[in-house]
């Protein structure tokens, strides 16, 4: 089993302690949460089952199972890659199988495979900075990085051969928002008119600091893009899922409209009604760029179905 820690479910103090239940070394991020146990190994410490008897009695069932069962959803899915040689740090989605980047592609990421790749183009506004999201990218350019980085990190033995980088699909994206269970009807269209639901509530503007959009609405503090991370995430660790940059996906919206593809989310140039929602979908052409347009890798196992 693979264990995948959960920040926003499982408290540091209680991760420290299931370890000692789960019979395993702590990371050394939560080793200062372990005062009653000598700095050795953990198999070499004296009565360690009288220990962990103890703290299993105090465990709760609901932190307990918060802890496991993002690593039930990995488990035999795709390899748990935690963070990869380019600092992209990944999480376990339940309801998917596939790890999900935590944040859009940054501008630095992008530029480790312009210059690998000897590209030369205007990909983004170097005045943003590094850690800002790529933007002025295309479907095209999204899914060559993603082909490179695969590449990458198995020459780099990161990932193994099988597993791979793309972008994440219509379905995947939903439960990542958490509307997956809720959204009906047969088309792409249906499902968005299906759930009207804005991911901090009911309201029409979100409150402050919630995450990155327009300006005019003035609940954050950035003209433009803003650092990845700059907001809280949402319930499985994810950021900008919401606001900061609009995000390719794979797939269609309609499959008659040409080649045109799938895109996610708000940015900090679109928001409101609908394009706040979390069903929201838009689409565009394969070569079509725009400075609030991004996107996010998730790493895979299983191919994709044989789909455009």
């Amino acid at each position: 089993m693979v264990v995948v820690w959960s920040e926003a479910r499982c408290p540091v103090s209680h991760r420290a302690s299931a370890c000692l239940c789960l019979g395993i070394a702590p990371p050394k991020s939560i080793s200062a949460y372990l005062p009653i146990v000598p700095k050795q190994p953990l198999t070499s410490i004296p009565s360690v089952n009288s220990i962990v008897t103890r703290l299993a009695c105090v465990l709760t069932a609901s932190w307990l199972l918060a802890l496991v069962q993002p690593s039930l959803a990995a488990e035999g899915a795709a390899p748990s890659t935690s963070e990869n040689s380019l600092g992209m740090k990944f999480v376990a989605v339940p309801g998917t199988k596939v790890l999900f980047c935590i944040w859009p592609t940054r501008a630095q990421d992008f530029e480790a495979f312009t210059k690998a790749k000897n590209i030369d183009r205007k990909w983004a506004d170097p005045a943003l900075g590094p850690t800002h999201p790529v933007v002025n990218v295309s479907w095209k350019d999204a899914k060559a990085f993603c082909a490179w980085l695969t590449e990458h990190e198995r020459k780099a033995s990161k990932i193994p051969e099988g597993s791979y980088y793309r972008l994440p699909t219509d379905e995947e994206w939903s439960v990542a928002v958490g509307i997956a269970d809720k959204e009906q009807g047969p088309t792409l269209s249906d499902k968005m008119w299906s759930v009207k639901l804005y991911p901090w509530g009911e309201d029409k503007r979100p409150p402050r600091n919630f995450g990155n959009y327009l300006a005019e609405w003035m609940v954050d503090d950035f003209e433009k893009t803003s650092p990845v991370g700059s907001f809280k995430p949402n319930a499985f660790g994810l950021y900008d899922m919401s606001g900061n940059v609009s995000q390719w996906c794979e797939g269609l919206l309609d499959p008659k409209a040409d080649e045109r593809r799938l895109i996610r989310g708000c940015s900090w140039n679109r928001s409101g009604y609908p394009y706040s929602w979390s069903s929201y979908r838009a689409h565009g052409d394969l070569d079509h760029w725009s400075d609030d347009r991004g996107f996010r890798v998730v790493l895979a196992k299983e191919p994709l179905p044989d789909k455009p």
